[in-house]
């Protein structure tokens, strides 16, 4: 209980700092506001970092706001950004803020739409990540028609095509994110994650021939339908079972508590041992896809899941559900494979098509990374962005 009082202690005099910070802040013709939903590393978060340093480079001073704190605060101060976080006063802050002359204001994600409502006399450049589930939950309290200054943008065809099926009342622009080519690059200090990838010694090679190895990766929710990889193994054929091995990475997400108890009872009574990591450092994710053949990905409702792109990238063969943003980019069975949502069945076939395709699944995999190479890299998103970016500065001169 002590803790937990000092704790919000802490958090009110950080808060009264800001506050104070946001009162006296002063700016010019080259600042640009940044709204983030948080500072943690969700995909959303990450990909917004690459939009930051674009802007800097641009010549832009960038200040960026967030109701939280986060493991990304430290690395935005350490760019030159001027970073604002506060639990408390949250309504105060984001009023004065909205209230100053900005270059432009820049919204990520949909949740943070309350913004978009108060800020007035600077264009807005509105980015939104979610899919059905938040869209569901938010558009209703959304009240934007009639803003001059505003201008959308949706990371997938099926974030767009969600909203427009929730009656959103703007026209909406696309605007995929970036994800850096770090394929190339093996971490070292990986030996916790040997136990499941095969020998200390073993090679990439020598543990990819030994069997072919199915990767999910991605919080345990009844969005993300993680239960549905596990009910799909319990069907597979015993050539495929006794060839096969499936890892699942992924923290309980919060609220979700019964289908974490659901997930946890499917393993253990699972025909197959499954590998379960709870949490692997974001830094280490590429040593993982390298010694991984399939990255599956079974949501319901992913607008642009960061582990499939990440896949692509590292040319690793790609299955994946028909509601992940990335599906209408895969050719089943030339540069990934496809299944409609929900479908266990489906999902099960699929996985022995990829065992039965096994020989192809590097000329697959490296069919997958065109698909980054066209719509994913740094360069792309920086001309995009940039192009938009001017586009929307240059119509509010």
């Amino acid at each position: 209980m002590f803790q937990n009082i000092k704790w919000h202690i802490s958090g009110l005099i950080k808060s009264i700092i800001t506050l104070q910070r946001t009162i006296c802040l002063k700016t010019d013709s080259k600042s640009v506001l940044v709204v983030s939903h948080a500072l943690n590393e969700s995909g959303a978060s990450l990909v917004l970092m690459e939009a930051v340093e674009l802007l800097q480079k641009k010549g832009f001073k960038v200040v960026l706001v967030s109701p939280d704190v986060g493991s990304l605060e430290n690395a935005y101060r350490d760019m030159g950004v001027t970073v604002f976080c506060s639990v408390y006063f949250r309504k105060i802050i984001r009023k004065k803020l909205g209230l100053k002359k900005w270059c432009m204001v820049f919204v990520n994600t949909l949740i943070m739409y309350d913004w978009v409502e108060e800020v007035n006399n600077s264009p807005i450049l509105w980015w939104i990540h979610e899919g059905r589930t938040y869209i569901k939950k938010y558009v209703k309290n959304i009240s934007i028609s009639n803003k001059k200054n505003l201008y959308t943008y949706c990371v997938s065809d099926w974030s767009r095509k969600c909203l427009a099926n929730a009656g959103f009342p703007l026209q909406i622009g696309l605007l995929y994110y970036a994800t850096k080519d770090n394929a190339s690059k093996i971490l070292d200090n990986t030996d916790n994650l040997i136990y499941f990838l095969g020998k200390k010694n073993d090679s990439v090679e020598e543990v990819n021939k030994k069997k072919i190895h199915f990767i999910l990766i991605g919080s345990i929710c009844k969005r993300k339908r993680n239960n549905d990889f596990i009910d799909a193994i319990q069907m597979l054929s015993r050539e495929v079972l006794d060839n096969s091995e499936f890892t699942i990475i992924g923290k309980k997400l919060s609220g979700d508590d019964e289908y974490y108890i659901q997930f946890l009872d499917k393993l253990k009574s699972s025909v197959k041992s499954i590998n379960y990591i709870p949490t692997v450092p974001h830094n280490k994710i590429n040593e993982i896809y390298k010694k991984v053949n399939v990255v599956v990905a079974t949501s319901d409702d992913d607008p642009l899941p960061v582990v499939v792109t990440e896949g692509l990238l590292n040319s690793r063969c790609v299955l994946l559900s028909s509601n992940c943003g990335q599906y209408d980019l895969i050719c089943d069975g030339k540069n990934g494979y496809t299944f409609q949502a929900m479908d266990i069945k489906e999902l099960k076939d699929k996985i022995e098509k990829v065992y039965k395709d096994r020989d192809r699944i590097e000329e697959i995999g490296k069919a997958g990374r065109k698909i980054y190479d066209c719509y994913f890299t740094i360069d792309r998103f920086n001309n995009l962005l940039g192009e938009e970016i001017d586009k929307i500065i240059g119509r509010s001169v």
